[in-house]
């Protein structure tokens, strides 16, 4: 198995590499959104390759059911069985935790089961050095994955997200950082604190 094999999307690969190459050691990382896992286990993929000390926690719910109106698509049921996992309540977690095995990242990645409102709460303010928001592509979600995890980012740290090309995500991007400067990359934007 490879990470362009695991169901999901991460085309954001050029900033999650940037984050780990700017990295000395003792960091940490937080993704908000992981799925299935693909850009988690990049990234993880990318912490064990520098053999840099960071530590990287991803927070989702791993419930795809609520984002689709409680029905798994077929493509997911497939991605799931294709892994030996049978449709379940907590099927996109287990196969996103034997995809991380599989591919011998276990180590260098923590699952947090949680939304990103409760897991937020888990770190102290100024506390991290990269925070990736990926998961609630809502405006309203957006908005309050911003401003609950903008305080647990370092003076120097970075904020970034995906989907910037979604009407929601670029809306609450912009009405949080009025007068601050967002680069954009590829579908991403980045903000350093």
């Amino acid at each position: 198995m490879q990470i362009h094999d695991i169901r999901g999307f991460c085309n954001f690969d050029d900033l999650y590499t940037a984050q780990v190459d700017r990295a000395v050691g003792g960091e940490v990382f937080v993704e908000l959104g992981s799925l299935w896992g693909r850009s988690t286990a990049r990234m993880a993929q990318l912490i064990r390759d520098s053999k840099k000390d960071i530590k990287f926690y991803a927070v989702d719910f791993w419930d795809l059911r609520g984002i689709t109106g409680g029905v798994w698509s077929e493509e997911d049921l497939q991605w799931a069985r294709s892994m030996g996992v049978e449709e379940s309540p907590d099927m996109c977690y287990q196969t996103m935790l034997l995809t991380l095995s599989r591919l011998g990242l276990t180590n260098y990645v923590t699952p947090i089961k949680l939304s990103t409102r409760e897991a937020y709460k888990l770190f102290a303010d100024a506390s991290l050095d990269f925070v990736f928001i990926d998961a609630d592509h809502s405006y309203e979600g957006v908005l309050e994955d911003i401003q609950l995890w903008h305080p647990k980012v370092k003076t120097g740290g970075v904020l970034a997200g995906h989907d910037y090309d979604w009407t929601g995500v670029k809306q609450a991007v912009i009405d949080f950082f009025v007068a601050k400067p967002v680069y954009i990359q590829n579908t991403s934007w980045l903000v350093k604190k």
